[in-house]
């Protein structure tokens, strides 16, 4: 009898360490969480950016976002809890400090990225480039070259989209061109220069600039020039943006010409989008008042 029972002991035994045992068990920890958990860390300045970044990476980076909703990335501080995103962050992706001028800490430098350094020359001073498809590819190609030299293990992923991403800013290029090319000779004006690059890019008629900055208000001879410029029919357009201030906003809007407010840096509720969905999302407005203005 006593025999018999120890018989047992060996399965018993073994019952007992596949239960202790989670890999012989099934009870493999989450393989999704897991890589997930080991993902470098993206920090990008401003939203335009980080859809850069994540048509990219894909899946591959945990994507994160300094400025969120319509922060102005001239007016911002650093809070403790931009400090600490700072910190984790593997790699910072910025446009330039004459855009994102506040001031990050030394020790962080070394990790962040100006994409400005990245375009040609002629370029190097335009604040806004993300607008014109061809610069942010330009953008978008040294992106998928920092995060492929930061994680080899995933640079064939990084090339394979960014060629995706290539193909589809081709197209809305062309697609621009089709839509602006004939309004080229409808004048405008802007409260804040902003657009050079689409101007540039698309031969655009811009005519008059109220102020080279959201943060100064323009000066009383410039809404003259703007109020003589529509009234001789110079100016057939005005584009606004959300960062020129209430009382400017007010202001131009008693003027009698075709009006689209166009938000440079887009907003939260756009980073469900991809980047080229965003450049249409920014750029629709724009498009629409010329149309409105030429007839």
């Amino acid at each position: 009898m006593t025999r018999s029972t120890n018989s047992h002991k060996p399965l018993s035994w073994l019952i007992m360490m596949l239960a202790l045992t989670p890999s012989l068990t099934g009870a493999i920890p989450d393989a999704h969480a897991q890589h997930a958990a080991e993902r470098p860390v993206v920090l990008s300045s401003i939203l335009p950016l980080q859809l850069l970044v994540q048509a990219v990476s894909g899946d591959r980076v945990e994507s994160r976002l300094l400025l969120k909703g319509n922060q102005n990335p001239h007016q911002f501080t650093l809070k403790p809890s931009d400090m600490r995103q700072l910190n984790r962050a593997d790699l910072i992706f910025r446009i330039s400090p004459k855009l994102e001028n506040f001031q990050i800490p030394s020790p962080r430098q070394r990790k962040v990225v100006d994409l400005i350094q990245v375009l040609p020359e002629a370029w190097q001073q335009e604040l806004h480039p993300w607008l014109d498809p061809v610069l942010g590819l330009t953008m978008a190609e040294h992106i998928a070259k920092r995060l492929a030299s930061m994680d080899p293990a995933n640079a064939r992923h990084y090339h394979q989209r960014l060629e995706q991403l290539r193909t589809q800013l081709k197209a809305l290029d062309q697609e621009l061109a089709r839509q602006l090319t004939p309004l080229n000779q409808v004048g405008f004006a802007v409260a804040h220069d902003a657009f050079g690059a689409v101007r540039e890019r698309y031969g655009l008629r811009q005519t008059l600039v109220l102020s080279y900055s959201p943060e100064i208000a323009p000066k009383p001879q410039a809404l003259r020039q703007l109020q003589q410029l529509i009234g001789s029919g110079q100016v057939r357009c005005l584009i606004t943006d959300p960062h020129s201030g209430r009382g400017l906003l007010r202001m131009l809007a008693r003027y009698e010409v075709p009006q689209a407010m166009l938000e440079p840096l887009g907003s939260t509720s756009e980073a469900m989008f991809s980047y080229p969905d965003f450049l249409r999302q920014t750029l629709g407005p724009l498009v629409n008042c010329l149309e409105r203005g030429s007839r």
